[in-house]
């Protein structure tokens, strides 16, 4: 038997070369461009808003992330969005008792999203220059200790009249975009605008995520959420640098029909890791899991509950008709013991029912 030896000509050892140094540049990037993010200081104190601005369904089920919902959420995968009707949703949440209060106000058409997210503590008191700094006897001149030295001592008193209030909050607009790659197969892409608001200082930042949703069979649903890519970085007024660093999260959910539509239980489960450094750019992130299911009657009424991977106990409660969804949550954990239970509520109306919105 002879061999035939196939000469490649130089054109296409060029774009073969072409291409092996383009790949090497994207890797490179992949790991250079977050080390020099970096560089500045880390200062973790941020919460990521996919924590507080998630969907119901989302929360409640134990905080998944990696599988699209029924109400999309903030920084959640949005690969299911190609071909969905255009519909309006609204979420509150009151936090640790009320103090922190959230909105979400999201739009969805065909395959995409748009989404503004805002948080905030509202009316909080500035003391600062409000102090009677007298001293114990209360009147001025008189330089008995504690007149002067700036600290509120034993028999002084505040200046009601000098008290001001301010606002603290931070909000996202994200948008989002879905692409159906075959029958079982889809993936999204997502973009976020980051602004952080603190009376005194402010800061800036933008933010990428993607994700992938598998869907081998129809009971089965098999997602992937890459959030952060290339970190997400918030550039503060202070010359400060705020880093949300990368993490990946893996999902299941498989759909059990016990009674020809009429009784389903959903069962789900998320493997996560999540890059998490101290202020010295050291120490490993953490791997977690949360788990959950859903019960759904008729597809009228839904029933979930979930543990997240921080081990908050999460429940939630979903009502569905024609026109509009509504939905609860709430969590159970040490953290709502000493700082006050929190309550989720939100609408979803499905503005593709009404003849005006056709």
């Amino acid at each position: 038997m002879s061999i035939v030896k196939i000469k490649p000509s130089p054109r296409k050892l060029f774009a073969l070369v072409l291409r092996l140094q383009k790949m090497r540049l994207f890797i490179l990037a992949l790991f250079v461009l977050p080390v020099w993010l970096l560089a500045g200081t880390v200062v973790p104190y941020g919460e990521d808003p996919f924590i507080q601005g998630m969907s119901l369904q989302a929360f409640s089920l134990g905080q998944i992330r990696a599988l699209p919902m029924e109400t999309v959420s903030i920084g959640g995968n949005v690969a299911s969005l190609a071909g969905r009707d255009l519909s309006l949703t609204a979420q509150h949440t009151e936090a640790y008792g009320g103090i922190y209060q959230t909105d979400v106000v999201q739009l969805t058409k065909s395959a995409w999203s748009l989404a503004i997210f805002r948080g905030g503590v509202s009316g909080i008191a500035d003391t600062r220059g409000a102090l009677n700094d007298l001293g114990a006897d209360g009147l001025p001149n008189t330089n008995d200790d504690g007149e002067g030295n700036g600290l509120f001592d034993p028999g002084e008193s505040l200046n009601i009249s000098a008290i001001s209030f301010f606002n603290v909050q931070q909000w996202v607009a994200e948008a989002g975009y879905s692409k159906r790659i075959s029958t079982k197969l889809s993936t999204s892409a997502q973009i976020r605008l980051l602004y952080h608001d603190l009376h005194t200082q402010s800061g800036f930042g933008i933010g990428f995520h993607a994700g992938l949703l598998y869907n081998p069979w129809r009971s089965l649903q098999l997602g992937i959420q890459a959030t952060n890519l290339l970190t997400t970085t918030v550039f503060w007024s202070s010359g400060t640098q705020e880093h949300y660093l990368p993490g990946i999260y893996g999902a299941a959910m498989y759909e059990f029909n016990l009674s020809d539509d009429a009784l389903l239980i959903s069962p789900v489960v998320q493997l996560e890791y999540q890059a998490k450094p101290t202020a010295e750019l050291s120490g490993d992130g953490y791997w977690g899991a949360a788990f959950g299911a859903e019960v759904n009657f008729r597809h009228q009424l839904k029933l979930r509950m979930g543990e997240s991977s921080d081990g908050q106990f999460t429940v939630g409660a979903g009502i569905v008709t024609h026109y509009f969804n509504l939905d609860y949550a709430t969590a159970f954990s040490d953290l709502s013991k000493a700082a006050g239970q929190s309550h989720r509520v939100g609408i979803q109306v499905h503005l593709a029912q009404f003849n005006y919105w056709r």
